[in-house]
């Protein structure tokens, strides 16, 4: 057993990490024309069928784990993940194999340490937009408190001081965007791995604190 909580959630994002970026390098052939034409229609057909919303809401889908069969090499075929994205429910099958990989984990805490984590990475994506709302904020502002004749009796053109305040203001914030664009990439980078550990270890935990019931 892991010694510390956040061990215990390196070893389940290893794993659930793993899962994903397996699966999405095989679906990634559905570019391949050649493969993709060569995927029997009622698959595409079924597939169109699971865009109900019962079965995004239950994530159940057979069609997408027959093109994963189709798709796949005889290698992957043959890795352990391989079962468990092909499931009826995949979902299911991963939070049953997080169980049976770790027994003596506890998933309440791990989903609640990642949902902090998750939290922390929100906010620090959105630190661009607050500081270059603040900077059009304090424009505007500029613009609307300064009475005109005090911009006169500095001895400016009122029409040319709007002007200058205007694009000044958006010079500011978009240099202060692009200044600060790498925190908004680090915040939107691997959102769909992020989505997939969070569907997979909240579904856990709440199978979890029922079962414990």
């Amino acid at each position: 057993m892991a010694n510390s909580l956040n061990e215990q959630y390196d070893d389940v994002l290893a794993l659930l990490v793993a899962c994903y970026e397996f699966r999405n390098s095989i679906m990634r052939r559905l570019y391949n024309p050649v493969k993709k034409w060569k995927i029997p229609r009622r698959c595409w057909f079924q597939w169109w069928q699971e865009l109900k919303l019962q079965n995004l809401l239950t994530c159940k889908h057979p069609a997408q784990s027959e093109m994963l069969s189709f798709l796949a090499t005889d290698d992957e075929r043959k890795n352990p993940l391989f079962p468990l994205i092909t499931a009826a429910y995949p979902i299911e099958a991963l939070s049953k194999d997080l169980e049976g990989r770790f027994p003596d984990y506890d998933f309440q805490k791990i989903y609640e340490l990642h949902k902090q984590r998750v939290e922390e990475r929100s906010r620090i994506g959105a630190i661009p937009g607050v500081i270059v709302g603040m900077v059009l904020g304090f424009g505007t502002l500029l613009l609307k408190s300064t009475p005109k004749s005090a911009v006169v009796r500095l001895g400016w053109d009122y029409d040319g001081f709007e002007f200058f305040v205007f694009w000044f203001t958006v010079f500011v914030a978009g240099y202060m965007g692009l200044v600060l664009l790498p925190l908004l990439w680090f915040a939107k980078r691997g959102s769909g791995t992020v989505a997939f550990v969070s569907l997979v270890l909240g579904y856990t935990a709440l199978r979890l604190k029922k079962d414990a019931k």
